[in-house]
């Protein structure tokens, strides 16, 4: 994503998807909020039709201020990724780690860069409701492969039975 920004800005392209991404990134982190979007991304939702690809539900276990923020940030990254041409699984992905990261009670940015195997084991390991939800989107979106998977899962299964 760096990358396409640098080259973007050296050969002065405008590529909506990548203002999508870069706007979900900033979301997630905290550094945007639903509320004050740029005029691009207000342009981008109102003129770029949804690709109406509904996700997995998700709903919190707490209310409260942070609750409602964690809410509009997920309805914003969700618009944003139904207008994503190409870039649709990277906004999956963002949405995925940023759910989790609400979860666990974590910054996006402890999610992104732990380990993938690390995050499964505490989103499986948590009392969320829709930890298999969860894992599931995670799993999907961090392309973690079925042999590998089942790997870790059979040492879950053997380390609980000790």
């Amino acid at each position: 994503i760096k990358q396409a920004k640098e080259l973007a800005i050296l050969f002065q392209h405008e590529s909506p998807d990548l203002t999508i991404v870069l706007c979900c990134i900033q979301l997630a982190h905290g550094k945007l909020s639903p509320d004050h979007l740029t005029e691009d991304i207000m342009e981008l939702l109102a003129n770029r039709s949804p690709r109406n690809l509904i996700g997995p539900s998700f709903l919190f276990e707490e209310s409260g201020a942070k609750n409602k923020i964690s809410t509009e940030i997920i309805q914003m990254l969700q618009q944003l990724s139904e207008r994503a041409m190409h870039s649709h699984k990277c906004c999956l992905c963002i949405i995925s780690c940023f759910k989790i990261a609400v979860a666990l009670r974590k910054s996006f940015n402890s999610v992104i860069i732990a380990d993938p195997f690390d995050i499964l084991a505490e989103i499986l390991s948590s009392l969320h409701t829709d930890k298999y939800t969860l894992a599931r989107s995670f799993v999907d979106s961090v392309n973690i492969q079925p042999k590998e998977i089942a790997g870790f899962l059979s040492e879950c299964t053997a380390a609980s039975l000790q």
